[in-house]
Parts: C-alpha cells; sequence; structure tokens
C-alpha cells in the first residue's frame, strides 16, 4: 500500500515538474510569438544602376511603428546576388524609433539580381524586403556635383559647433541626424546616378535648413547647397526638365513627414490605438494627394492637401506639425502655379 503510495506520489513530482518546464518554456517564447503582426516600415531597397566589378552600398533605414518594443533582428532568405549586410543584430528598438541595415553590393555579371531580406522580431518575421540592383557593364553616369565635399563641410561645421541641431537636448540631437541623413540619402542617389531624385532630394534638404538645423554656418551651408543645384541644372539636362516643370515635391514631403514621426516631432492625437489610428488617416490623405498628382488630377491633389492641412489639428501634434503645415502650403503653391 506504502509503495503504492510512494508511486502515485513520483508520477505527480513528476507531472508537475513536466508542467513547470512547459509553463517556464512558454513564458521564454511568448515574446517571439504574441507580436507576430508587428508593423514596421523602412525605406531606399533599390541600388539603381552599378557598374559590374564596383562597391556600391544603400542604407535600409527600418522604422518600429507599433506602440511596444520590438526585438530588432534581420536575415536574407534568398540572396543570390551576394548582397552583404551590417547592422544591429538583437537590438530593442522602442516604439518610433530606427535602425539602419547597410547593404552593400558589388556585381559580378550585367543583369537585374533580386534578394529577400527578412526583417524579425525576436524570430517571428514582420515585413520581407525585396532588395533589388540592375548590374551594367559601362557607367552611363554624367559628371555631378561633390556631393561628398558637402557632406564632409557639413560635418566638420557640426563637430566645431557652428550648425546645431533645431530645439533642445534629444530633440535638438534628433533633428540634427536627420538633417545629416537627407545629405547622405542625396549622396547615394548621386553615386547610383539617379540624378532627377538626387536633384529633388537636395531641393527638399534646402528647404528643411528652416526647420531643422541653426547655426552660424547654415548660411554657408545653404550656398553649398545651391551651388550643386546650379551645377546639376547646367550639366545635366534630365535636371533641367525637371528644373522647368516645377513639380511638386509631393513625394519628398512623405519622407519628411516620416522622419518627423519616426524622431517623435509628431505623432498621433490621443493615446494607444486612437492615436495611431489618427496618425494613419492623416497620412493616407498625404499618400491620396501624392497618387493624385502621379495620375494628372492636380485639382483634387490640391484639394485633398487642403483638406489634410485643415484636419492637422485634429489628427496630430507634436513640435514639428507647423514645419508641416508650412510644407503643404509650399507645394500647394506649387499645385497652383
Amino acid at each position: 500500500m506504502a509503495e503504492g503510495r510512494n508511486e502515485a506520489m513520483i508520477k505527480t513530482k513528476t507531472y508537475s515538474r513536466i508542467m513547470s518546464i512547459l509553463f517556464v518554456s512558454a513564458v521564454l517564447l511568448w515574446p517571439f510569438t504574441a507580436t507576430a503582426q508587428t508593423p514596421v516600415s523602412y525605406s531606399c531597397t533599390d541600388f539603381g544602376d552599378v557598374v559590374v566589378g564596383t562597391p556600391s552600398t544603400i542604407t535600409v533605414a527600418v522604422t518600429n511603428t507599433q506602440s511596444t518594443f520590438l526585438l530588432f533582428d534581420y536575415a536574407f532568405t534568398s540572396n543570390p546576388c551576394g548582397f552583404i549586410a551590417s547592422g544591429y543584430h538583437f537590438l530593442r528598438l522602442d516604439s518610433g524609433l530606427s535602425t539602419d541595415i547597410s547593404v552593400e553590393w558589388t556585381p559580378s555579371a550585367p543583369g537585374q539580381c533580386t534578394a529577400d531580406l527578412q526583417i524579425l522580431n525576436g524570430r517571428n518575421v514582420v515585413a520581407n524586403v525585396n532588395l533589388t540592383g540592375n548590374a551594367i557593364t559601362e557607367a552611363a553616369k554624367q559628371s555631378l556635383p561633390n556631393v561628398n565635399g558637402l557632406l564632409s563641410s557639413f560635418e566638420e561645421w557640426v563637430k566645431n559647433g557652428d550648425i546645431v541641431g533645431k530645439g533642445w537636448g534629444k530633440s535638438a540631437s534628433r533633428h540634427l541626424t536627420a538633417f545629416r541623413r537627407m545629405l547622405v540619402k542625396a549622396e547615394n542617389l548621386m553615386d547610383r546616378g539617379h540624378t532627377k531624385k538626387a536633384f529633388h532630394q537636395l531641393r527638399a534638404t534646402l528647404k528643411l535648413t528652416r526647420f531643422l538645423i541653426r547655426g552660424s554656418a547654415v548660411g554657408e551651408l545653404r550656398g553649398k547647397i545651391n551651388e550643386s543645384l546650379a551645377e546639376l541644372k547646367n550639366n545635366i539636362r534630365e535636371a533641367v526638365a525637371v528644373a522647368e516643370e516645377k513639380a511638386p515635391e509631393l513625394d519628398l514631403l512623405l519622407g519628411s513627414f516620416d522622419e518627423w514621426i519616426a524622431s517623435g516631432d509628431i505623432e498621433g492625437k490621443g493615446y494607444g490605438k486612437q492615436g495611431r489610428r489618427h496618425l494613419e488617416e492623416f497620412k493616407g490623405m498625404l499618400v491620396k494627394a501624392n497618387d493624385l498628382f502621379e495620375k494628372g488630377q492636380s485639382k483634387k491633389a490640391y484639394a485633398t492637401l487642403f483638406e489634410a492641412r485643415k484636419m492637422s489639428g485634429h489628427f496630430i501634434r507634436g513640435d514639428a506639425v507647423d514645419d508641416l503645415r508650412e510644407m503643404i502650403s509650399e507645394v500647394m503653391d506649387s499645385l497652383k502655379a
């Protein structure tokens, strides 16, 4: 009888131990399974034209757009191109913050090439990034302004304290980082031969000197940017056509809006789901205006932007809202012209 009770007790303890192990395992695995639908946004996935045997690099900026933190990681699922990715692994990425993945490619043969890069939250896939590039046998690039020199000058002024971010503390640091990212993007576009996009990028960067930075060297920086734009106008036929069209830079308005979201200077009104919903609704209006303009429906695009500017007081809040309204007004003036 005693032996039966002892055997029953042993079985009970064994069962309890197994259940405890299973419970602990479930708790440890929970962060990786509960957030399978974590939303993220990302940018810059196209290398454009790259000469065979020449290394080229793009930066994929990944932003956590959910309300809780992301255990950020990344991995290739297919990589026939031989892309080399570098960046942080298992980084705790809080809501609204971004991190960069640097991807290098040195094509060995001409032709289109694509690869799939997964963005992970712990062990779960939250986004599939399709990286693309086109390898060419000859460099079809014209002489371009020295944007590397522009970036070097900017960093020297920052080092000496002659240029700082607008605002104070973390806000100033975020603004300075956002502006530098604009210059780096212009440099990458130049290096890849995307002259039209680079022209737009430099024009938008020039405008954002009023909103993101301050200091004794800002005037000199604006002068250097204008020199680069003038050289583009004089030497690159495509850029001249762009300048003459005076096309509203709706895509750059969207890019600036995303930068302000990532830096925390614009957020949705309300808390939790309501705030995220308001932010998504407002961005949807900007996206709609861009789509209408691309379809040639300028009047409808103007009306949509007019409504977005009016509704900005209801949907969004933050330090950069007034700057955003001013940028919307500038695009509307371009549409009207």
